[in-house]
């Protein structure tokens, strides 16, 4: 018998951020979890714009070739949003005309670039997820958003939460005389609301506490935005207390989460952030604001501290907080550990896609590895463990 399997398709790289993440860990834990499917990647997009109809063109190749040779069992497309939609909606196309089960992952919380999109650009992307057999939204505002805009029925949209491995590193406690050190980690810095953290830490009642920050992300290129910001530090004088490091591998991103006493992400849209769900599975206290899905899975001042995108002011007494109140510190790094271990287990997030390859694509024993166990109870609902949800 062929083995057959799930082809997972996105870019394949780390411009594809947190898709990428999301599908590199899908790919290690096809070995480390029981049941887990066999995957293969399909890059939809490479590092430039030069070379993306190429690599595209070598996808659907894959996918059609997969599909006439059996070797495709479904094919799961991951996208965010923007124009990019319409070319991953074409792998959808190419698979379902080849006869192939298609799922379509949606990462965004929302699109709210849909609107303003030309018409006929908004129907190709509605008929395009006509096509799968059923879509994958990470929660509630975005379940909504396809049914409501997308036009996908409301019986094919699956809310999955997602999920990350356990740290790889165990936290690396501060020394007495440090300052308390703070991370930012994001690939877009305006959107992820790094100049509001930038003001926000030149505030007098911010200045005149013992803090580092680190930067982490943007870098990936030489010429990229991390260099502006690097200017507004020195302009607001605090260049000496922020360290920019660029991009990094995600095998470092545990370490640095181990030497880091809590992590802000002031954004202005996300989804549900991974580097969130993994700053709390090591104990690190998190500042977030509360866009997208996260206020569905995320409480303020028991799980995380919410600040309001843009205020500055909200920003700094989040941080004053957290730096002189090592006991909230304390509080927030168990009650975010507990809660990371209750509802972002990697090996659920896992079974609860099986779970849905299974119910949606047919997707039977042989094409997972032994002991397939999806969560699916006799009343046919889907079990994750924020609860059951209705599919």
């Amino acid at each position: 018998m062929k083995t057959r399997y799930v082809y997972l398709a996105c870019p394949w790289g780390p411009w594809g951020g947190g898709m990428y993440k999301v599908v590199d860990y899908l790919v290690q834990a096809q070995h480390e979890v029981d049941g887990a499917p066999r995957f293969r990647v399909v890059s939809s997009r490479g590092p430039s714009l030069v070379t993306m109809p190429f690599v595209m063109l070598q996808a659907i190749v894959r996918v059609v070739y997969g599909a006439a040779t059996g070797r495709l069992a479904l094919l799961h497309v991951n996208l965010a949003h923007g124009i990019s939609a319409l070319r991953k909606l074409i792998l959808v196309y190419a698979a379902s005309l080849a006869g192939a089960p298609t799922v379509v992952h949606v990462h965004a919380a929302n699109w709210q670039f849909f609107d303003s999109m030309p018409r006929p650009l908004r129907w190709l992307v509605r008929r395009g997820f006509r096509r799968p057999n059923c879509v994958i939204v990470l929660g509630e505002s975005a379940r909504s958003f396809a049914i409501s805009a997308l036009g996908v029925e409301a019986e094919r949209v699956v809310k999955l939460t997602n999920g990350v491995p356990e740290p790889a590193v165990a936290p690396i406690p501060r020394l007495a005389d440090e300052p308390f050190r703070l991370l930012f980690l994001g690939s877009q810095f305006e959107r992820k609301g790094l100049p509001d953290l930038l003001a926000a830490l030149a505030r007098p009642e911010t200045l005149k506490l013992n803090w580092q920050l680190t930067i982490a992300g943007g870098g990936r290129r030489k010429g990229d935005e991390a260099q502006q910001f690097r200017e507004r530090a020195r302009e607001l004088g605090i260049e000496e207390r922020v360290r920019f490091i660029g991009w990094i591998e995600q095998l470092h991103v545990s370490d640095l989460l181990a030497r880091s006493d809590a992590l802000i992400l002031p954004s202005y849209d996300e989804g549900l952030p991974l580097v969130i769900l993994e700053a709390l599975g090591h104990g690190v206290p998190v500042i977030c604001t509360p866009v997208g899905e996260i206020p569905e899975f995320l409480t303020d001042r028991e799980t995380a501290l919410f600040v309001t995108p843009g205020r500055c002011d909200e920003i700094a007494q989040a941080l004053g907080e957290l730096i002189t109140n090592p006991q909230l510190c304390t509080d927030l790094a168990a009650t975010g550990r507990a809660h990371f271990r209750a509802h972002f287990s990697h090996e659920v997030f896992m079974r609860n896609l099986v779970a849905i390859y299974q119910r949606y694509c047919g997707l039977t024993a042989s094409d997972s590895a032994p002991h397939s166990s999806a969560l699916l109870d006799r009343s046919g609902e889907l079990q994750s463990a924020c609860g059951p949800q209705k599919v």
